[in-house]
């Protein structure tokens, strides 16, 4: 934009007087805009977010889902005798899963009903949460 010359400014034509009022009318509405933008940022952010931590729920559950008890013991003929167990190390697996499918769910949940997504923001960044944390990010 070209600039203004010190005599344009001395003599204002009524060209510079129509812009000059056009800018003070425009002044709520860019502002609203401006509001307007940030709020759209924050909401694809939140989205963004909420959807990742969905994501990892999803794949935390298929991972549960494929710890399956086994038969570990047999008779002379092969068939399974007593009920499948898991093992123990199955059995830590499994449970850090529900854990973390838990902490999923608690902080989706907080963050659509009580609008705080400080936990589903350290969830996608791969943070542990304290399910007693903060407000919103």
């Amino acid at each position: 934009m070209p600039a203004v010359k010190d005599n344009d400014k001395k003599h204002p034509t009524s060209l510079h007087m129509k812009v000059a009022e056009m800018i003070t009318e425009l002044a709520p509405t860019v502002e609203d805009k401006t509001a307007r933008k940030i709020a759209n940022e924050l909401m694809d952010h939140r989205t963004d977010i909420l959807v990742q931590v969905y994501r990892k729920r999803d794949k935390f559950v298929k991972e549960l889902d494929k710890i399956r008890s086994k038969t570990d013991r047999f008779d002379e003929e092969g068939k399974p005798i007593g009920p499948a167990s898991f093992t123990k190390d199955d059995i830590d697996k499994r449970k850090h899963l529900k854990d973390k499918i838990t902490k999923c769910e608690n902080a989706i949940n907080k963050a659509i009903t009580d609008g705080k997504y400080d936990d589903v923001q350290n969830l996608a960044n791969d943070k542990d949460t304290n399910e007693d944390s903060g407000d919103t990010k």
